[in-house]
């Protein structure tokens, strides 16, 4: 496996197959870093690879929101991560005219 493990998608610590989708997930993991001004999974540093992964796999972890008092907000259910998913895919779809989408 090549990659830091805060930042390798699951596929490939598991040594599955992949695309340039894991490429996203760690571009995605970068980019909370830069918004919030955090390091991602800070709550998680203390855990070996296999639980911290078994946490991401079983638990559907995600990278939590943090607080201005140093704490986290719990994250969105796993319900709502696919409707986000969904609703990107349904603009993904619509049709454009005059390159704007409609």
């Amino acid at each position: 496996m090549c990659g830091t493990t805060l930042y390798v998608a699951l596929e490939v610590y598991e040594g599955k197959p992949y695309d340039t989708k894991v490429d996203m997930y760690s571009f995605g993991l970068m980019m909370w870093e830069m918004w919030f001004g955090e390091r991602v999974f800070s709550e998680l540093r203390s855990l070996i690879p296999r639980e911290f992964f078994r946490r991401i796999k079983d638990e559907n972890y995600r990278p939590q929101t943090p607080r201005s008092d140093g704490r986290f907000i719990p994250n969105p259910p796993p319900a709502q991560w696919d409707r986000a998913h969904d609703i990107l895919l349904a603009h993904r779809t619509m049709p454009e005219t005059n390159g704007k989408r409609m």
